[in-house]
């Protein structure tokens, strides 16, 4: 436990860090040239930030059993309970998702540049928030997945019968759940459709 907790400290620290330079780099920004890129870079910059902070705050652990995923967390969102810490992991999970869409749309960017006029920076944050709603909304809908208690105590028992389960805080998703589908088609689905995005803008770069 001490070592998970070092791992996803130091990777807070490196993370935060290294994206609070960059920001304070495209902030102060002057180049008109580079004006419109850096909003896209400013956006991945802060998605970053805050999934690595969200990562800090859970201290996730998940485990596939049959249909079910058990979250484990072990960070700070304990205090709030369950419920509290599963949204949080919904956000970070989607955010993660975001930032592959907001790579793509980078590469959209710098194909755009080389056959016309660059777009304006307030064209590329337009751009940058609709693309988040293929992932915003299917974290909507996974606000509703069920959780079943008893059965996840049944698994993690039968997983690791030395835990403590009163002391643990978990949460369960069924693959089966309708409000859960839409995430799980997004995490197998979104990857796909934006590396194959990438390889076609990259070949016409």
């Amino acid at each position: 436990m001490v070592l998970l907790y070092v791992i996803h400290s130091l990777y807070a620290i490196i993370g935060v860090t290294g994206n609070a330079i960059l920001l304070t780099i495209i902030i102060n920004t002057r180049s008109s040239g580079l004006k419109s890129y850096a909003v896209i870079i400013f956006n991945v910059a802060t998605v970053d930030t805050i999934e690595i902070v969200l990562d800090a705050f859970e201290v996730p652990r998940l485990i596939a059993y049959e249909e079910e995923v058990i979250l484990i967390f072990h960070g700070r969102c304990t205090v709030f309970g369950p419920e509290w810490c599963y949204r949080c992991h919904l956000v970070m999970l989607h955010l993660i998702f975001h930032s592959l869409f907001l790579i793509a749309f980078s590469f959209w960017y710098r194909y755009t540049v080389l056959v016309k006029a660059a777009p304006c920076s307030y064209t590329i944050q337009l751009v940058a928030v609709f693309i988040f709603l293929p992932n915003a909304l299917p974290a909507a809908f996974s606000l509703f997945a069920r959780d079943d208690p008893e059965r996840s105590r049944e698994i993690l028992y039968s997983l690791y019968p030395t835990m403590d389960l009163n002391s643990t805080t978990h949460r369960s998703v069924n693959f089966s759940d309708p409000f859960s589908a839409p995430t799980d088609y997004s995490a197998i689905l979104g990857p796909f459709l934006v590396y194959t995005f990438i390889v076609i803008m990259r070949r016409k770069v």
